[in-house]
């Protein structure tokens, strides 16, 4: 992991934290887990995990969804889970999918 790829992963998980309905944040990519952040999410009609990959380098809106395809594909796809993956692009600082 580089020192970018740490430093956008903290400005991502402060911009979750900062959330209406986001009760919790982890950062887990020192684990080598397939996902960097995961976030517990608490809304008036519903609660689910959120689980995050982000890619500090730029990347195209397909490659990301077909990111999520591969997680879904690997990981199973389980009840009140969402797979979401981050990236950045020449408009955005956080593109999510």
């Amino acid at each position: 992991m580089t020192g970018k790829g740490i430093r956008y992963e903290w400005r991502f998980k402060r911009e979750l934290e900062a959330r209406r309905g986001i009760v919790f944040v982890l950062r887990t990519a020192a684990s080598h887990g397939p996902f960097d952040l995961i976030s517990l999410h608490n809304t008036n009609w519903a609660s689910w995990v959120g689980f995050w990959q982000l890619k500090s380098s730029k990347m195209g809106c397909v490659a990301a969804t077909n990111l999520i395809t591969q997680l879904w594909l690997k990981h199973g796809m389980p009840h009140d889970c969402v797979y979401n993956v981050v990236h950045r692009t020449k408009e955005k600082e956080f593109c999510e999918h």
